[in-house]
């Protein structure tokens, strides 16, 4: 009998994420959202609270319609001066349309960075220890947070430019507590 679904990544690559890191790099639809207005704005279109957490945070939640329905899945990593949000490219025109219809110039201006900000998802077990390799890079994220560095071309990652590392999990792998939790799982 023929199997429902055959992986699509070779055994290989499935080992390493099993056992090491693996870096997955995508292209997103991103968005930067700033003004006196941008946390109310966003506290009403997204499913996640994006008031509390404050800035340096990083939160997952949904870009809703007036009416409450679902348009697209956001990352919102928040700084001082507004937010970044970062979505599948298949939401791009849909976000971007919804914004310019619910966003009010005057309080939170919206700017499509999409084609010029890459992402890249780090998985699997190894994946901190390979990131703390990064010249530059003292401290990890905690939880729920999102830090900036500028990473040397020369870095042992090789890719220069800017890196924002985001932690969203209740219990961060490099935290005491989640490490105390997870030998009582």
């Amino acid at each position: 009998m023929p199997a429902l679904h055959e992986p699509s990544l070779p055994l290989a690559a499935i080992d390493r994420l099993r056992t090491s890191a693996v870096v997955v790099p995508t292209e997103p639809a991103v968005f930067r959202v700033e003004g006196p207005g941008a946390v109310p704005c966003l506290q009403g279109l997204l499913t996640n609270d994006v008031e509390k957490p404050g800035p340096g945070s990083c939160v997952y939640g949904a870009l809703l319609t007036p009416k409450g329905m679902i348009v697209v899945d956001f990352w919102a990593l928040r700084d001082a001066e507004g937010f970044t949000l970062v979505a599948p490219a298949s939401g791009r025109e849909a976000a971007l349309d919804l914004f310019k219809r619910q966003l009010q110039p005057r309080l939170a201006k919206v700017r499509d960075l999409t084609g010029e900000w890459t992402a890249a998802w780090w998985l699997g077990p190894a994946t901190w220890d390979r990131l703390a390799q990064v010249r530059g890079l003292t401290a990890l994220p905690g939880p729920d947070s999102a830090r900036t560095a500028e990473v040397p071309p020369s870095d042992a990652l090789g890719m220069g430019g800017r890196l924002t590392l985001a932690a969203t999990w209740p219990q961060a792998p490099w935290t005491e507590q989640s490490s105390q939790e997870s030998t009582t799982r």
